[in-house]
Order: C-alpha cells, then structure tokens, then sequence
C-alpha cells in the first residue's frame, strides 16, 4: 500500500518554483523555501502577505486544516461515517462554531481584513488543487469546500478551549467523592509540595516602562499598561551577550504532521517582520519573534471554568429555575449530516451559565452546564496579529489583553534588555465559600460568578531583580495573592529543574548562552523517577523481577536518556502502581476516569487528572496510611506487585530480551496521522522512531498518558512539539526545530526530515536576515498579480 499511496502522493506535490500568476495580490510575492521546506515570504504589503500565507499553509497542511475545522464545526461524521457522531454532537453543544460567527461579528475591521486575505490565499490554492488534492482526500473520497473566515477563528475556539481546563475534573472529583468518600478522593488530587518554584514568588518586582524608556517601581503587585508547556527568559544581565535569551518548548500531542508548522512572514507596508510557527488554519504566528520582541507560550492551569446542576421544569424540558423563577433555555438546533446515514439534529440548551453537556459527557441523570472563559468568542487572532506588529512592552501587554478567552504564561523578551511575563485570559471572581473544585447549584443564584479578575491586576512581572522568570505550568502565584486564580497545577518537577539548572549558572558565574539554554531544554533528568527509586531501594522481596528492578533503580542516575533501563522500570512500574491503586479501590469504569481518559478521543482525550500521574503515585507512597495503599495491601506490596506486572508488560510486548527494555525502544515515539485508527493507514502515514529521550517529568518532555487498561498502555504520546531559543542580541543566531516535518504530504521530503534531529536534540536555524535566508534556500516560487 505504502508504494502505491507516495505515487498518488506525489500527484498533489505543491508547486514551490518558479512563477504563477493569482488574481487577488497587489505586487510580487517571494515564497522562498529552505532546505527544511520552511517558507520566508516576502511582500509588499500586508494583505498581500497573509495571502500568502494562507496559499503555503495551504499547499503544506491543507488535510490537517480540513480535520481541524471539522474537528471545530463538528462536521467529522459528514466524512468518516456514524462512528464520529458523539464527537461533532460534542463540538455543537460546545458550540465552537457558534463562538466563531459570534466573534467574527465582534472582530475589528483591520483584523477582519487580515483574516479575509488569509483565507483568500487558502481558496486560491484549492480552485489550482482540483484532482490534485492530498492523498487523504481520495482515500476519503470527498472534496473540501472553500474555507471560510469563519472557519480559522473556529479552529482558533476549539484551540482556546482545549487549553482551559479543570472542569471535568469537577465531575470526577465528585463521582470519587460519591464512590469512596471526600477524604479518599481528596488522595488522588495533586495539591503540588512546598518546594514546587512559584512563577511570581513574593517579592518578585513589578515594573513599570515608562515612556522616557525608564524603568520605574509600582506598589506591586500590579502593572498598569499605557503611558508609557516549558518557557524561560532570561535578563542580559546573566547573558553573555549582555542581551536577553527566550525559551520556549509547548508540550502538546505529538502527531503527523505536527502541531505547528514553521513560517517566516516579512512585508513593508506597514513594516513588519516575524519568524516562527503557526497552527495551521490560523494567520500571523502563535510563537515567536518580530525585529523588536519575542513571545512564548505554556498552558496556565488557572481555574476559569466551572460546571452547575440545573434545576429543569419538569413540565417544559426547555425552562431551568433561576432564583425563584423559570427561565426558558436559549435552544439551538443543530443538523450534523452522517455518512452514509440520516442527519442527526442535536438540540443545544443553554442557560445563564452556558450550554448544558450532560448529554455529551456522560453525567448520569443530572443535567449539568458549563459556565467557561474558553466559551467566550475568542481575540487569540487580534492577539497574533498585534504580537506581529508590537515594538516593545505595552504593545506586548495591548496584544496579551485582547487574548481574554485563554489563559496562557506569556513570557517575553525585547531588544531593549527588557523581559517579562504576563498571564493572559479572564478569570472569573467566584462567591465567597466557592473554590471550583466542584459543581454547584445553578438554580439559587448565590454561586454565579461576580465578575472577572481586572486586567491590571492579573499576575504579570517585569524585569525581576533575580534576572530570570521561568514557567513550567507550575503554580504561578503564592498562595496569599489577592485573587484566587486555581489550586491544580501540573507538575513542578520541571519547573524546580530549570530553576536549579538557571541558578547553577548564576552561582559558577557562568554567563547563560545559546548553547546552555539548548542543554537546558534537553535536561533528562527525572526527579520523580529518582524519588520512586527511593522507595524501591529499600524493597524486600524474593521475587527476581523485583530484585533486578532494585538493583537498576538503585544505580541509576536518574536521567531519561534513550539508552536507559530503569527509566523504563520506573515508568512502567509507576503507571502499574497507580493502575493497581485505582482500580482495586474502584469500578473498573470510574478506575478508568480517575487514570486520567476524558469523554472522547478526540474532544477531550486526557483531562487534568491524567497529566499528573507521576505525583500522584509519589503523594500517595510518601504516605503509608493512605487508604488506598492500603486497600492495595501496603507500600511494600503495592511495589511489589506495580514492578511485577509492570515487567510482565515489558516481555509480553517488548520481549525477554533487556536490550529491547531500554527506554528509546520501550517508549519508541509515534508521531500519529490523523488517519491512525484504521491499521493499514498508520502504518503508512504515521511517523515512528526509536531513541527518543526525555519523559513527561523531564525538561526534555517526552511521555504517554498512562491508560493502563487490560494491560495495554493508551496510546496519547506528546512532547515538546517545539524548541526554540531566541537571542534578543543577535535574532540571526537563534534556533528552533519541530517535529516530524514541515509538510503534510506524504511523498514530500519535508514529511518527516525534521523527526531524527528533533529525536537527536539538534536545531535549525531560524533564518532571519535575507543572507542567512539566502545562504539556505533551495526553491523559490513568485505570485505575481
């Protein structure tokens, strides 16, 4: 098959050389390619350039924008049949859809403007693919139709809110409080330690630019602007450059082809000039850098999102009481067309707090709404777009505040010798008595929301005495801060890592470089997994799988490097402790929930719960009166046993031979096509390699949600889907790769060119002048109007 699939392929190769004529450009377009297939566009102006983006975007990815705007409108089952109805009935009650028309209605002119050239561009590439669409389509037998403005800011909804999180953790929260008591439940959340780092630590100064460019101390901790997954930045002050350097590597599912796609986009009027990466489907860049600043990003695992119990009428379906009252529902119709089968008509009901999502997320007999910043209409592209432009600090701070639909750790960097950080989207202010760990009753009023947290008064810094600020989707602020912004953090394992690592160089007096930030981001060494080891050393057993695991953890270094055995020990072990915790004290379907596995594969796969499995299995070890290590038989059984078919698991599907065991091997990598749940496909169009290093503790992120179930480990691998390191002193010198290529075709040479230099920790240069663009090119295609 696969011989065959590259010869269609190879049909749909976009055309990179050379000179087309499209109507809807005002002057020459450059598209320049470099030898990773990266294009450098080179416009007049800036309609002109964002049609080009569009057009390459097209011409590299245009199948992974067609399952994400379907993904997003809820349109997956009009093409992949029946199977696909419970996700789109999903997306429709969440509306994402709804939100775009919703926020194309609010959107500013210019931005609208901006977003219709991009779109422009998409379309012109379809009406030149007709026949000559990515093989994808012909497998699927259906032809796309034109994108939509819509459609982008769809993608971009459907984004903000996969990233605002907690709230079905509520519902798990409560099902383990129902089924085992809330002091038990209480065990299985993470509440992080007391030497997790704080992102804004007490203390931390607040600064304010002025407009003569001079910094000037506020009464903390707020900043007022005007007048005047792992991201660090530090100052120049601790650079060898005396300039600044910004890192940043997003941790998200690693897949075929990934996340981000790279694009370097550069017109003159106005003036503008940015290199970095996009989601595709979106204009401007998600991350990056422009001549004057750069930004990163990590998830901010605030709690802006909560869910209610609604009191319907029981004689209208359509009303819910509100205070005394009966309001009627806001209802939506919804026809999602079915392959090969009838249209399903989804009836969406709404009330003052949000969709109701009982029907789609399996909460038994209640009826429940979801109250959640992310389903606001969304400002992330007005965001991208001033980030484009901005040429200092309150530029930065004007982009952050449109992004009110996210909450994102933004970190940033300037040619200034500036660094800062802020926390972008709203959080609401809750009653007093209410902590969002829960559902609460919708029908008395007393526990909506009052409001959302003041801009200005969200956690944000800049330039902080010490030099550096560091995010690792930590906890952001102490616990006495003013407002409360969430009390579920992931883990901190990382962000104590890259703190220790920052400030071992401060105390050797080591000036911070490129290449000390790039050993940074590839750092493998894994606290928790030396934590477990800990309680493995002193393990009696007879048993010689226990006895080997002892002695491997014992010696280890603690690093998650490829060539590692007890890595893989540890791993395994871990996710069979946990396994054995979980589903000896519960129902096999609830033990399913508290491991981590959202209400759909592809909607909500891994909710907060399963991201911190390693800290979980590390709470509960550290307390040998936990009722559920007890309910496992004690610390040293629950070991025991968690190593033992931990190992069992290592010969049944890796094989007695050890060298087979070592983690680059164990945990081979598999960027997933989107196509990967039909077999003969995955093995065509997914990317796997071995000798991966890294783990989901580690700087260097690379893991698998833990779904143990039957023995068999879910698949859900992710990783930093992106490095960068941008050198605010020489732009030219900084670096990024992503994985595992630049094109979405499966006979391009950019498929998967860039998936063993990612593995191997190596970077590309992020080509910024029109030499060091030149000195790499290899093919350039004109659009002439």
């Amino acid at each position: 098959m696969k011989p065959l699939l590259e010869r269609k392929s190879r049909k749909s190769l976009p055309a990179v050389e050379g000179e087309i004529t499209v109507p809807g450009i005002k002057a020459d377009v450059e598209i320049v390619r470099d030898k990773w297939g990266i294009p450098h566009i080179r416009a007049k102006t800036l309609d002109d350039m964002l049609f080009a983006q569009g057009f390459v975007q097209a011409q590299d990815r245009f199948f992974q924008m067609e399952v994400s705007r379907r993904i997003a409108n809820g349109e997956l089952a009009e093409v992949l049949g029946p199977g696909l109805l419970q996700t789109d009935r999903a997306a429709r009650v969440f509306g994402f859809g709804r939100l775009a028309r919703a926020a194309v209605g609010k959107m500013a002119p210019g931005t609208l403007a901006n977003v219709a050239s991009f779109v422009a561009g998409i379309n012109e590439y379809l009406a030149r693919s007709k026949g000559s669409l990515p093989v994808e389509f012909s497998l699927l037998n259906f032809s796309p139709r034109p994108w939509k403005v819509e459609d982008s800011v769809a993608i971009m909804q459907f984004v903000a809110w996969s990233l605002v999180g907690h709230w079905y953790g509520e519902l798990v929260r409560t099902w383990l409080e129902k089924a085992v008591g809330k002091e038990h439940a209480a065990e299985l959340d993470y509440h992080g330690t007391s030497y997790d780092p704080v992102v804004l630590p007490a203390g931390i100064e607040f600064n304010m630019l002025g407009a003569s460019g001079i910094l000037k101390a506020v009464r903390g901790p707020y900043l007022r602007p005007g007048g005047a997954s792992n991201a660090w930045a530090i100052s120049g002050a601790l650079t060898g450059t005396g300039m600044p350097l910004l890192c940043n590597d997003p941790h998200l599912a690693i897949g075929t082809p990934g996340f981000f796609c790279g694009q370097h986009l550069s017109c003159k009027e106005p003036e503008g000039d940015a290199i970095g990466v996009q989601i595709p489907g979106l204009p401007f860049l998600v991350i990056g850098h422009n001549d004057r600043i750069a930004w990163g990003f990590t998830t901010g695992w605030c709690d802006s999102a909560d869910l209610y119990v609604e009191k319907m009428n029981p004689d209208n379906p359509n009303q819910y009481e509100q205070k005394g009252k009966w309001n009627d529902c806001q209802v939506v119709e919804e026809k999602i067309n079915v392959k090969k089968s009838a249209p399903h008509v989804e009836r969406v009901l709404a009330t003052c707090h949000g969709p109701i999502i009982s029907d789609v997320v399996g909460s038994g007999n209640l009826r429940v709404s979801s109250e959640n910043i992310a389903l606001r209409p969304t400002g992330g592209i007005e965001t991208f777009a001033r980030f484009f432009h901005a040429r200092n600090w309150n530029d930065f701070v004007d982009g952050v505040k449109v992004l009110g639909n996210i909450n994102q750790n933004i970190t940033y960097a300037d040619v200034e010798g500036n660094i800062g950080y802020y926390l972008s989207g709203a959080i609401p202010i809750r009653p007093k008595g209410m902590d969002g760990r829960h559902p609460m009753p919708g029908w008395t009023g007393e526990w909506d929301w009052l409001g959302d947290i003041p801009f200005e008064e969200m956690p944000h810094a800049l330039n902080p005495k010490k030099g550096f600020i560091v995010n690792a989707n930590n906890k952001v602020v102490p616990d006495d801060f003013k407002h409360f912004i969430g009390d579920y953090y992931c883990l901190g394992y990382r962000a104590r890592r890259i703190t220790d690592l920052i400030e071992g160089l401060v105390t050797k007096k080591e000036p911070a470089t490129i290449e000390s930030m790039k050993r940074i981001q590839l750092d493998t060494t894994n606290l928790a997994g030396l934590e477990f080891a800990g309680h493995v050393k002193g393990l009696e057993s007879a048993d010689p799988d226990v006895a080997y695991a002892r002695e491997q953890l014992a010696t280890w270094d603690g690093r998650a490097d490829a060539s590692s055995i007890a890595q893989t020990l540890y791993w395994i072990s871990a996710m069979h402790v946990l396994k054995n915790i979980v589903f000896t004290g519960l129902d096999k379907k609830l033990a399913v929930q508290a491991f981590g596995m959202g209400f759909d594969a592809i909607i909500l796969a891994f909710p907060e719960f399963g991201t911190v499995y390693p800290a979980r299995v590390l709470d509960l070890l550290r307390n040998e009166n936990s009722w559920w290590v007890k309910q496992a038989g004690g610390k040293a059984k629950l070991l025991e046993n968690g190593i033992k078919d931990g190992m069992a698991w290592l010969r049944r599907n890796r094989g007695e031979n050890r060298e087979s065991w070592r983690w680059g091997k164990a945990g081979a990598c598999t960027f997933a096509h989107s196509m990967a749940s039909v077999k003969a496909l995955d093995f065509v169009l997914s990317v796997r390699r071995e000798g991966v290093s890294g783990a989901h503790e580690t700087v260097r992120s690379f893991g698998n949600i833990p779904l143990v179930m039957d023995g068999q480990p879910g698949s859900g691998w992710f990783g930093s889907v992106l490095r960068m390191v941008v050198d605010m002193k020489n732009l030219d010198q900084s670096v990024f790769v992503f994985g595992p290529g630049q094109s979405g075709h499966l006979a391009s040479a950019h498929y998967q060119d860039l998936a063993d230099l990612w593995i191997r920790g190596e970077y590309i240069p992020m080509a910024w002048t029109r030499a060091q663009v030149d000195a790499i090119a290899e093919k350039k295609l004109v659009l002439r109007p």
